[in-house]
């Protein structure tokens, strides 16, 4: 190469290296994205499956099912359901535990979960409807009353990730005053966490109280729900509480305690109420199942059956006699 094309290249490369890397110019950083993250979701979903029995004309035999979940047909419909919603927690109440099943009760209507029991596969109801992506505890009186959360957002001090633990669920003694008449009704409670998060989760299903007398018993599980048991804790509380505290505020001394510690400047959300009276989730007629919580926001829910366009928990077999209740609710920052 002869020096003028020698000194041809050597500027060119001089040039080109000056273009890459210019040494007096910052970078200037993308423009930051205004729009805010979206809040992170929980959702809860609360659910009496009960089919009423046939104390009560029902289509459920009383034993050993008790008003329990008693169809195995119901039971893929449901399931069904939570494949679709997948709820972060589901309260479930009123689900047969397989071991009160027995020689008598396993053979017949193969649409009866007892019927060959020993031999199913989940061997327990609860399993069947939550599905294998839950962690479940049940309450320590009649592994009546379940609660599972989804083991790969949530964690809870009494069952290790995606197991089985009936009757695990702390859960206290009736109080004195049922006398012996608390029958298969708990209020029990989980010690959860979701990441740095710490909190409880009260399944509450007290005494279905008629008269002043039970109505003692009643207001005693209440204490247990509402303070026992969420203790100084962030907590979910939410179930059949068995008592419509906002047509019948001042019926009993049950209705006029919850109005003590939930509802505006109290301690509990009723995240589920959307008026007064709220929409029934018993029957078309009253309000019994309720979402609350203590640190949860927004009123985001719906009343399978009730709210418009959706269905209830069971679809057209319409056999539970209550109305589940969902709600996608916002945690706090």
């Amino acid at each position: 190469m002869g020096a003028p094309a020698r000194l041809v290249a050597i500027a060119a490369t001089l040039s080109l290296m000056a273009c890459a890397a210019p040494p007096d110019v910052p970078l200037v950083p993308p423009p930051e994205d205004p729009t805010p993250p979206p809040p992170e979701t929980l959702t809860v979903l609360s659910a009496n499956v009960g089919t009423l029995d046939e104390v009560f004309d029902g289509p459920c035999p009383s034993h050993p099912y008790r008003g329990a979940l008693c169809s195995m047909e119901v039971e893929a419909v449901i399931r069904a359901r939570i494949d679709q919603v997948r709820p972060d927690v589901a309260l479930m109440m009123e689900v047969l535990d397989a071991d009160h099943c027995d020689e008598g009760t396993w053979d017949g209507d193969p649409d009866l979960p007892c019927t060959g029991a020993p031999e199913r596969e989940p061997y327990q109801s609860i399993r069947r409807i939550l599905g294998e992506d839950y962690t479940i505890t049940c309450d320590g009186i009649a592994h009546y009353d379940c609660v599972g959360v989804l083991s790969e957002r949530i964690a809870i001090e009494q069952c290790s990730p995606g197991e089985l633990c009936m009757g695990e669920s702390t859960t206290p003694p009736h109080p004195e005053e049922c006398a012996g008449g608390g029958g298969i009704t708990s209020v029990s409670r989980v010690d959860a966490t979701l990441g740095e998060r710490a909190f409880r989760i009260v399944v509450a299903h007290p005494l279905n109280a008629i008269t002043a007398e039970d109505d003692a018993c009643r207001h005693a599980q209440y204490l247990q729900a509402f303070d026992e048991l969420p203790g100084d804790r962030d907590a979910i509380a939410a179930g059949d509480m068995n008592f419509d505290p906002y047509r019948f505020p001042d019926l009993f001394p049950s209705g006029e305690y919850w109005h003590t510690v939930v509802g505006e400047e109290r301690r509990f959300t009723a995240h589920s109420v959307d008026g007064d009276p709220p929409t029934p989730t018993w029957s078309g007629i009253v309000t019994l199942d309720f979402v609350l919580s203590d640190f949860l926001e927004g009123t985001d829910c719906e009343v399978w059956g009730e709210t418009p366009g959706t269905t209830p928990i069971d679809d057209d077999l319409a056999r539970a006699d209550h109305n589940a209740v969902l709600c996608r609710l916002e945690l706090p920052d």
